[in-house]
């Protein structure tokens, strides 16, 4: 119950952070301005995780019969991590916004990583299979997207957003059990964030064949380690 209750703080702060910048400073989600109005809440929302993440981080460490494996993780992050390379590079400025965009997306890596695989997945794992821990933080990854209607976008868009998250949240919750190394889901949604906000690919013609064919090894790569985790049973805890 006590990882639910910071849960609904997160969101709280969340659904706080996006009607302030929407009504107050009437700066929408997808306005280009948005990353640093909201920059503070990320900074909290990090903050507070990695607080409450490293104060309880025995309750969360994954303890599963499996093999640490980074391979799963490593056919799509090479690729990521190479077009986010090719983001910096291509955007690289010296200016005050650049270093927004990194340092928030960033700031989103560790806060929602932290948030949904680290504590509610491996607290989920304590009482339930991995399977269905996975599949249970991905709806509730999928489900905070939900807030962005909030900062002023259309419902359709927003159900976009819940649906492409919901399959992110079944890789990263999938390769995060796989290895048990936090790290990798951090640095994926960073870089991958990191793409999306400086918006350098939307330039390219080939931006809807990346999409597509992120999402379509996301939900491949998912389904690969969700059939091998079916038999495996809750961790063993010290």
């Amino acid at each position: 119950m006590k990882n639910y209750g910071f849960l609904c703080l997160y969101m709280i702060i969340m659904g706080g952070g996006l009607v302030y910048c929407n009504y107050v400073l009437h700066t929408t989600y997808d306005s280009p301005e948005f990353s640093e109005k909201f920059l503070p809440i990320m900074i909290i929302l990090a903050v507070l995780v990695l607080i409450y993440g490293i104060r309880n981080r025995k309750d969360f460490v994954i303890i599963t019969e499996n093999k640490k494996r980074y391979l799963w993780f490593l056919l799509l992050f090479v690729p990521i991590s190479g077009l986010a390379l090719y983001s910096a590079v291509k955007g690289f400025d010296l200016s005050m916004a650049f270093f927004i965009v990194f340092f928030d997306s960033l700031l989103i890596g560790i806060a929602e990583e932290g948030m949904y695989r680290g504590i509610l997945l491996g607290g989920l794992l304590r009482k339930t299979s991995p399977v269905a821990a996975i599949v249970v933080s991905a709806v509730l990854f999928s489900l905070l997207h939900l807030l962005n209607i909030l900062g002023g976008i259309e419902l359709s868009e927003v159900l976009n957003q819940m649906v492409s998250t919901f399959l992110m949240g079944l890789f990263l919750g999938s390769v995060y059990v796989d290895s048990k190394n936090i790290l990798l889901p951090i640095l994926f949604h960073f870089f991958w964030d990191y793409i999306m906000l400086t918006g350098v690919l939307g330039e390219l013609s080939m931006l809807f064949v990346v999409i597509f064919g992120v999402t379509a090894l996301e939900v491949i790569i998912s389904a690969i380690l969700l059939f091998q985790f079916r038999k495996m049973p809750k961790p063993i805890l010290n």
